[in-house]
Protein backbone atom coordinates (compact mmCIF):
# COMPACT_ATOMS: atom_id res chain seq x y z
CA UNK A 1 0.00 0.00 0.00
CA UNK A 2 2.83 2.66 0.92
CA UNK A 3 4.09 1.29 -2.42
CA UNK A 4 0.96 2.23 -4.31
CA UNK A 5 0.81 5.86 -2.54
CA UNK A 6 4.65 6.51 -3.55
CA UNK A 7 4.06 6.24 -7.11
CA UNK A 8 0.65 8.82 -6.64
CA UNK A 9 2.57 11.04 -5.12
CA UNK A 10 5.32 11.15 -7.51
CA UNK A 11 2.93 10.71 -10.89
CA UNK A 12 1.29 14.11 -9.45
CA UNK A 13 4.60 15.69 -8.75
CA UNK A 14 5.67 15.32 -12.53
CA UNK A 15 1.99 15.97 -13.87
CA UNK A 16 2.06 19.55 -11.63
CA UNK A 17 6.01 19.80 -13.35
CA UNK A 18 4.88 19.72 -16.47
CA UNK A 19 1.37 21.85 -16.04
CA UNK A 20 3.96 24.16 -15.30
CA UNK A 21 6.28 23.89 -17.65
CA UNK A 22 3.30 24.47 -20.10
CA UNK A 23 2.10 27.29 -18.70
CA UNK A 24 5.59 28.80 -19.10
CA UNK A 25 5.94 27.51 -22.58
CA UNK A 26 2.63 29.55 -23.76
CA UNK A 27 3.26 32.45 -21.85
CA UNK A 28 6.36 33.24 -23.65
CA UNK A 29 4.96 31.41 -26.89
CA UNK A 30 2.07 34.52 -25.82
CA UNK A 31 4.55 37.02 -25.29
CA UNK A 32 7.59 36.70 -26.95
CA UNK A 33 8.63 39.76 -26.81
CA UNK A 34 8.12 40.60 -23.21
CA UNK A 35 11.03 42.44 -21.67
CA UNK A 36 11.97 41.29 -17.74
CA UNK A 37 13.03 44.46 -15.67
CA UNK A 38 16.77 44.39 -14.60
CA UNK A 39 15.85 43.26 -11.34
CA UNK A 40 13.66 40.48 -11.80
CA UNK A 41 16.28 38.58 -13.69
CA UNK A 42 17.99 38.26 -10.14
CA UNK A 43 15.12 36.93 -7.94
CA UNK A 44 12.52 35.23 -11.04
CA UNK A 45 9.91 37.97 -10.08
CA UNK A 46 8.03 39.67 -12.54
CA UNK A 47 5.94 42.80 -12.39
CA UNK A 48 2.86 42.46 -14.70
CA UNK A 49 0.89 44.63 -12.26
CA UNK A 50 2.62 48.12 -12.14
CA UNK A 51 0.94 51.05 -13.30
CA UNK A 52 1.95 54.61 -14.26
CA UNK A 53 0.37 57.68 -12.34
CA UNK A 54 -0.75 60.04 -14.76
CA UNK A 55 -1.38 63.94 -13.74
CA UNK A 56 -4.85 64.36 -15.64
CA UNK A 57 -5.35 67.59 -16.45
CA UNK A 58 -8.20 70.18 -15.73
CA UNK A 59 -8.45 70.60 -19.62
CA UNK A 60 -7.81 66.82 -20.44
CA UNK A 61 -10.68 66.15 -18.15
CA UNK A 62 -13.29 68.40 -20.21
CA UNK A 63 -12.08 67.01 -23.05
CA UNK A 64 -12.87 63.49 -22.08
CA UNK A 65 -16.29 64.48 -21.09
CA UNK A 66 -17.30 66.16 -23.91
CA UNK A 67 -15.91 63.20 -26.48
CA UNK A 68 -18.02 60.64 -24.43
CA UNK A 69 -20.91 62.86 -24.57
CA UNK A 70 -20.36 63.39 -28.27
CA UNK A 71 -19.49 59.72 -28.88
CA UNK A 72 -22.95 58.73 -26.56
CA UNK A 73 -24.88 60.97 -29.04
CA UNK A 74 -23.67 59.30 -32.13
CA UNK A 75 -23.47 55.48 -31.24
CA UNK A 76 -26.03 55.19 -28.47
CA UNK A 77 -28.40 58.50 -28.35
CA UNK A 78 -30.80 56.26 -26.14
CA UNK A 79 -27.81 57.03 -23.55
CA UNK A 80 -27.31 60.56 -23.99
CA UNK A 81 -30.65 61.42 -23.92
CA UNK A 82 -30.50 59.61 -20.55
CA UNK A 83 -27.90 61.53 -19.48
CA UNK A 84 -29.65 64.92 -20.59
CA UNK A 85 -30.93 67.13 -17.81
CA UNK A 86 -35.11 67.95 -17.48
CA UNK A 87 -34.90 71.03 -19.14
CA UNK A 88 -33.22 70.13 -21.61
CA UNK A 89 -35.29 66.72 -22.31
CA UNK A 90 -38.35 69.36 -22.17
CA UNK A 91 -36.78 71.24 -24.84
CA UNK A 92 -36.96 68.14 -27.10
CA UNK A 93 -39.98 66.95 -25.93
CA UNK A 94 -39.39 63.34 -26.71
CA UNK A 95 -36.70 60.78 -27.05
CA UNK A 96 -38.27 60.40 -30.87
CA UNK A 97 -37.85 64.42 -31.54
CA UNK A 98 -34.08 63.93 -29.64
CA UNK A 99 -33.12 61.33 -32.05
CA UNK A 100 -34.63 62.82 -35.45
CA UNK A 101 -32.05 66.05 -34.34
CA UNK A 102 -29.60 64.31 -33.83
CA UNK A 103 -29.85 62.31 -36.83
CA UNK A 104 -30.26 65.40 -38.77
CA UNK A 105 -27.02 66.86 -37.09
CA UNK A 106 -24.69 64.50 -37.14
CA UNK A 107 -21.55 65.89 -39.44
CA UNK A 108 -21.88 69.08 -36.88
CA UNK A 109 -22.02 67.17 -33.84
CA UNK A 110 -18.77 64.76 -34.76
CA UNK A 111 -17.13 67.75 -36.06
CA UNK A 112 -17.67 70.11 -33.07
CA UNK A 113 -14.76 70.63 -30.88
CA UNK A 114 -14.27 72.78 -27.54
CA UNK A 115 -14.12 76.52 -28.42
CA UNK A 116 -14.17 77.82 -24.97
CA UNK A 117 -14.72 76.59 -21.21
CA UNK A 118 -15.52 77.72 -17.97
CA UNK A 119 -15.31 76.05 -14.56
CA UNK A 120 -17.86 76.35 -11.79
CA UNK A 121 -17.35 74.63 -8.25
CA UNK A 122 -19.77 74.61 -5.30
CA UNK A 123 -17.05 72.13 -3.62
CA UNK A 124 -19.55 69.58 -3.76
CA UNK A 125 -19.29 68.66 -7.43
CA UNK A 126 -18.11 70.78 -10.39
CA UNK A 127 -19.99 71.61 -13.63
CA UNK A 128 -17.90 72.40 -16.90
CA UNK A 129 -19.80 74.85 -19.41
CA UNK A 130 -18.64 74.23 -22.69
CA UNK A 131 -19.15 75.98 -25.69
CA UNK A 132 -17.85 74.97 -29.06
CA UNK A 133 -17.04 76.28 -32.47
CA UNK A 134 -20.87 76.27 -33.64
CA UNK A 135 -21.71 78.07 -30.48
CA UNK A 136 -23.64 75.48 -29.00
CA UNK A 137 -23.04 75.11 -24.95
CA UNK A 138 -23.11 71.84 -23.46
CA UNK A 139 -23.32 71.79 -19.17
CA UNK A 140 -21.84 69.12 -17.61
CA UNK A 141 -22.98 68.35 -13.88
CA UNK A 142 -20.34 65.75 -12.70
CA UNK A 143 -21.66 63.77 -10.10
CA UNK A 144 -18.54 61.25 -10.07
CA UNK A 145 -15.73 60.03 -12.42
CA UNK A 146 -17.65 60.17 -15.94
CA UNK A 147 -21.16 60.26 -13.73
CA UNK A 148 -23.12 63.31 -15.05
CA UNK A 149 -25.61 64.71 -16.45
CA UNK A 150 -25.40 67.34 -19.26
CA UNK A 151 -27.70 70.65 -20.44
CA UNK A 152 -27.56 71.55 -24.36
CA UNK A 153 -28.44 75.10 -25.26
CA UNK A 154 -28.00 74.78 -28.79
CA UNK A 155 -27.24 78.03 -30.82
CA UNK A 156 -30.15 79.92 -32.93
CA UNK A 157 -28.57 79.38 -36.46
CA UNK A 158 -29.81 75.58 -36.13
Amino acid sequence: MHNNLFKQVIICTLIIAIVGLGALSLRNYLFPNEQKDDDSSDNGTYFYNEFQVVNVTTEVLIQRYFIDFKDKLITNPEKAYQLLLTDTKDQFESYSNFLEFVNNHLDMISSSYIKEYTIQSNGRNDRYIIVDQYGNQYTFDIKAVLVYEVSINYSSNL
